[in-house]
Formats: structure tokens, C-alpha cells, sequence
């Protein structure tokens, strides 16, 4: 009787061994603790913004060493449609200079990159 506890318990250790080793290994791969170095992910890249303009198309304002870049994504590319200067953007207040409301980020930065053109150029 005793021998089939201890094999039982044995068992039973091997089956923990093995999921704890599964779970550090997949944390491992997937950009976990383990091969983590200086400040983790998303130190010099940052998603600021992304609007959706249909199934496979995208308007994204992404932060990339200190610039932030307008890009087109689409199902099978990226593109850089514009370097913006960051200063312009205003991103961390949504209120304007005399205190009033203005629209969501990502409409007022388009407004701003918008309003010096004239005519459709491609975008």
C-alpha cells in the first residue's frame, strides 16, 4: 500500500514539474520575465492613437525615439504618411489654452496636419 502512495505522490510531483515548466517556458517566449532588459517592452515605441477607416485600413499615430509619425497601415502595408512635431500635438491635455473642451486627440491632430494643405494629395 505503500509503495502505490509513494508512486502515486511521485506521479503526481513529475505532472506539477512538468506544468510549472511549461508555464516558465511560455513566459519565457513571450517576451516574459525571464529575458526581460532594462525597462521591458514599449520603452522607445508607444501606440498613441489609432483609428479604424475600415476592415483592413488604419490611421495610426505611433511615438518612435522621441518623434511621433502619422502612418497608414493596411492589411499588407505601412506607411509613413507623416513626421509630426510632438510640441504641436499637445497630446497630454485635452483642454485648450483659455480652459474650453476641445475634440478627442486624434481629430484635433488631423485637424491641425489638414488645415495648412490644400487639395487632396494622395493621402
Amino acid at each position: 500500500m505503500l509503495e502505490g502512495i509513494a508512486a502515486a505522490i511521485s506521479m503526481l510531483s513529475v505532472v506539477i514539474l512538468i506544468l510549472l515548466l511549461t508555464w516558465v517556458c511560455t513566459r519565457a517566449v513571450g517576451g516574459g520575465f525571464l529575458f526581460r532588459q532594462g525597462g521591458g517592452p514599449g520603452r522607445q515605441l508607444r501606440v498613441l492613437d489609432r483609428v479604424m477607416l475600415g476592415h483592413d485600413a488604419s490611421l495610426t499615430l505611433v511615438k518612435a525615439c522621441g518623434s511621433v509619425y502619422l502612418l497608414g497601415v493596411t492589411q499588407s502595408r505601412v506607411k509613413v504618411l507623416a513626421k509630426l512635431d510632438e510640441e504641436a500635438l499637445s497630446l497630454d491635455s485635452p483642454a485648450g489654452p483659455g480652459g474650453e473642451e476641445k475634440g478627442s486627440g486624434f481629430q484635433e491632430i488631423m485637424k491641425r496636419f489638414t488645415a495648412g494643405r490644400s487639395g487632396a494629395d494622395g493621402l
